[in-house]
């Protein structure tokens, strides 16, 4: 089964599940995640490190970075 994550930010309204309400249930879920973004600020970074001391898990591959177009890495 795959669910879609969305936000609640206009104009895109669907009926199903939400990102950030369902990211840590999943999370809980997991063994392993691998997150790609562009952007990352500091405090989501500390909370997701918080919540993995916190559970001992998962293991996280965190990339972040548009080189490709800003030549952040």
């Amino acid at each position: 089964m795959i669910d879609v994550l969305t936000s609640k930010i206009p104009p895109l309204i669907l009926n199903n599940r939400i990102f950030s309400e369902s990211f840590f249930e999943l999370l809980d879920q997991s063994e392993s995640v691998d997150i790609a973004t562009g952007y990352i600020s500091a405090d989501s970074v500390d909370e997701l490190t918080r919540h993995i001391e916190k559970n001992r898990k998962p293991h996280v591959n965190l990339m972040i970075g548009m080189h490709k177009f800003e030549g952040i890495t």
